[in-house]
């Protein structure tokens, strides 16, 4: 988990045991449904059962590297993107998501959206159209 935050400079993209004291200090604080906090999620040995933490500003180049056909590794993601499994089961917003490497695709009103989750008590969700760059 060290080589892809060094190679698209994602300084702020880590696992928890690798945060500096400056980074652990502005995480978001996660709340329940009754406004309380939430305690901070340490996976320890689990990290890569979802211990990823980003900062906005890191997951917009990490998207931009997605989308940018002059990325470095723009090959390999536009692979990871690349449908691998067709699931014409479960209902999604009326369609069904399929999957690519790590990745749900779904074809909604004709476009393919590649999108992925990530839910450690808070949650994020990125999703894009690459031939739209949207």
């Amino acid at each position: 988990m060290k080589r892809l935050p060094k190679l698209l400079q994602l300084p702020d993209t880590r696992v928890p045991t690798r945060f500096t004291y400056e980074q652990f200090g502005r995480r978001a604080t996660a709340y329940d449904t009754n406004q309380e906090v939430l305690p901070f999620s340490d996976f320890g040995e689990h990290q890569a059962s979802g211990a990823m933490f980003s900062s906005l500003k890191d997951m917009m180049k990490y998207l931009e590297a997605n989308l940018e056909a002059s990325s470095r590794l723009y090959e390999v993601f536009d692979a990871c993107h690349s449908l691998v499994f067709e699931n014409n089961h479960y209902s999604f917003s009326g369609e069904s998501p399929h999957m690519g490497l790590g990745w749900r695709i779904f074809i909604e009103d004709g476009d393919t959206i590649t999108g992925h989750t990530g839910i450690t008590k808070q949650t994020s969700y990125m999703r894009f159209v690459k031939e739209k760059q949207v």
